[in-house]
C-alpha cells in the first residue's frame, strides 16, 4: 500500500509540475474507506427442486479519493477503487472474461480486480463560476432514490447567483465514432469511421434553490442525444431521451418531508426497416416523512415506479427508470450486495420490457442513537408490482402483484476512531407473485450481513 501511495503521489505531482506556477505550494489530501463484508442467505424466494440450499460469501473493497491542490484555485481530483466484490475467487464475477458486466474492472488480468483508477479530473474557477473537466462522478441528483453513482466523461460548470446554485454540463456517454482504432492505414476502414454520428451525448441544466434554510428545491433537466436511438432498442435514427427531475426538502421543526419526482419521455426515431418511431413515457415518485425525537427517529417512506403493459409491436410504451444503485432501503430486496430486486424497474409481467412491472412500495424506518458511538435501527416494508399484463401468452400473465414484505434490524458500533462494525439482518416473506410466475413454491428468506468499515 505504501508503494502504491508513493507511486500515486508521484504521478499526480508530475502532472502538477506541468500545470502549476513555480511558486505554487502544492498540497496532497485524500479521503476514502475500506470495508470487508460477510453475508449469508438462507434460501432464494423460489424453491427449485433439488437446489434449495443456502448461500454465504464475503467481499471487500477500498476506495481512495485523492486531491492534489496545485494552488488555492486549481485542483486535480482522482478516485481509485481496489478489490471490489472480489477476493481470491470468492465473489460473483471472478471469471471476468465471461462476465461482460464486470469487464470494466479488468485492469491487470481476468481473474482479479486489484486496482482501478476510475476517475481523474481538474477543477478551476473561470467566468464567475467553477469548471470540472475530465472523468468524474455522474448519475446522482436530489435523493438517493434514483441515484446510480457512475464514472462519466464530463465538462461541468457550476455558478452561484445569490443563494441559488446553477449548473450546466456536457457529457460523453458512449463513444462510437472515434477513439476505437488508430487512424493508420490497415487495408480497411478502421472502426469509428463507419459509425458517423453514432455517439450518445448528454446535456443537463440544474439548480439547487434554497428559498430558506428549511425549504430547498432541486430541479434538473437531463437530455441524451443518441445517434443510433438504441438506448432502449428503439430504432436507428438520431433521437433525444429526456429526464425531468424535481427534488425537494421541507423542514418544520422536528419534522422533515422529502420528495423526488422523475418523468422520462422520448419520441425515438426509427427507420421503416426498424419499425418506425416509438413513444416512451414513464413516472417515478419518491415520498418521505421523518420525525426526530432526540435520539429516536421515525419515518414513513414510499415510492412508485410506473409499470408497463405494452406488446412488442406497440409504438406507445410506458417505461420507468430503475431504482438507483445507491437507493437501498431494504436489505434482502434492494441492497447492492444481497438485494433480489436491486437497481431494477420491476419483475417480469408479460410486457415486452424485461422486468417492466414497476413497483409500489411502502416502508417504515426507525433509528435510535444509544450513544455517540452506538446506534440501532429497523425497517419494515411491503412491495407489490404496479402492473401485470393481462391476456398475454406469458405463463405468469395472471400472477398476483404481491411481491412480499420484509423486516430488517441493524446495529452499528464505532468501537475505535475511524472504524466501525455494522451488523444487519433481514427476513423476507415472498409474496404470491413468486409462485404464480414460476409455477414453483415460494420460500421465506432470512439473511445477515456483517461489515467492518474504516473511513478517513
Amino acid at each position: 500500500m505504501k508503494k502504491f501511495m508513493i507511486a500515486l503521489i508521484f504521478a499526480l505531482a508530475a502532472t502538477a509540475f506541468v500545470v502549476a506556477p513555480a511558486s505554487a505550494d502544492i498540497k496532497f489530501t485524500s479521503k476514502g474507506y475500506m470495508q470487508i463484508q460477510g453475508m449469508y442467505l438462507s434460501a432464494y424466494p423460489i424453491k427449485v427442486p433439488g437446489n434449495e440450499g443456502s448461500n454465504n460469501w464475503y467481499n471487500m473493497e477500498m476506495v481512495i479519493t485523492p486531491t492534489l491542490h496545485i494552488n488555492d484555485k486549481v485542483r486535480i481530483h482522482a478516485q481509485i477503487r481496489m478489490m471490489e466484490r472480489n477476493y481470491s475467487g470468492t465473489g460473483a464475477g471472478d471469471a471476468y472474461i465471461t462476465n461482460a458486466n464486470e469487464n470494466k474492472y479488468n485492469v491487470f488480468g481476468n481473474s482479479q480486480n486489484n486496482f482501478w483508477l476510475e476517475r481523474l479530473y481538474i477543477s478551476f474557477p473561470a467566468f464567475g463560476g467553477n469548471f470540472q473537466i475530465g472523468r468524474r462522478s455522474g448519475g446522482n441528483w436530489a435523493n438517493a432514490f434514483g441515484d446510480s453513482d457512475q464514472n462519466r466523461d464530463r465538462i461541468l460548470y457550476i455558478r452561484s447567483f445569490g443563494p441559488f446554485t446553477v449548473l450546466g454540463l456536457v457529457e460523453k456517454r458512449v463513444e462510437r465514432d472515434g477513439g476505437l482504432a488508430a487512424p493508420r492505414w490497415a487495408g480497411a476502414v478502421p472502426a469509428g469511421y463507419t459509425e458517423s454520428d453514432g455517439d450518445q451525448d448528454a446535456y443537463a441544466i440544474g439548480a439547487v434553490m434554497p428559498f430558506s434554510k428549511n425549504i430547498v428545491l432541486r430541479p434538473l433537466w437531463y437530455g441524451i442525444r443518441d445517434g443510433r436511438s438504441n438506448l432502449l432498442g428503439a430504432g436507428d435514427e438520431p433521437s433525444w431521451f429526456h429526464i425531468f427531475m424535481l427534488g425537494g426538502v421541507y423542514k418544520f421543526g422536528p419534522v422533515k418531508f422529502e420528495h423526488e419526482l422523475d418523468y422520462f419521455f422520448s419520441n425515438a426515431s426509427g427507420s421503416k426497416a426498424s419499425g418506425g418511431d416509438t413513444e416512451f413515457r414513464g413516472w417515478n415518485v419518491y415520498l418521505a416523512a421523518d420525525m426526530n425525537f432526540g435520539p429516536l427517529e421515525v419515518g414513513a417512506h414510499g415510492f412508485w415506479t410506473q409499470g408497463g403493459d405494452h406488446k412488442a409491436t406497440s409504438k406507445k410504451r410506458t417505461v420507468s427508470l430503475p431504482t438507483g444503485e445507491r437507493f437501498q432501503p431494504l436489505l434482502l430486496l434492494f441492497s447492492e450486495d444481497m438485494g433480489f430486486l436491486f437497481n431494477t424497474r420491476g419483475v417480469a409481467n408479460g410486457s415486452a420490457d424485461t422486468n417492466g412491472s414497476g413497483y409500489l412500495c411502502a416502508y417504515v424506518p426507525v433509528g435510535f442513537k444509544i450513544s455517540d458511538d452506538m446506534k440501532v435501527g429497523g425497517v419494515m416494508g411491503y412491495v407489490r408490482a404496479d402492473k401485470m399484463m393481462a391476456g398475454s401468452a406469458w405463463d405468469g400473465s395472471k400472477a398476483n402483484k404481491e411481491l412480499g414484505w420484509e423486516v430488517d434490524a441493524s446495529f452499528e458500533w464505532r468501537f475505535l476512531d475511524n472504524i466501525k462494525f455494522i451488523s444487519t439482518g433481514g427476513y423476507f416473506k415472498a409474496g404470491k407473485y413468486f409462485k404464480d410466475a414460476t409455477n414453483l413454491e415460494r420460500a421465506s428468506v432470512w439473511g445477515w450481513r456483517n461489515t467492518i468499515r474504516v473511513e478517513w
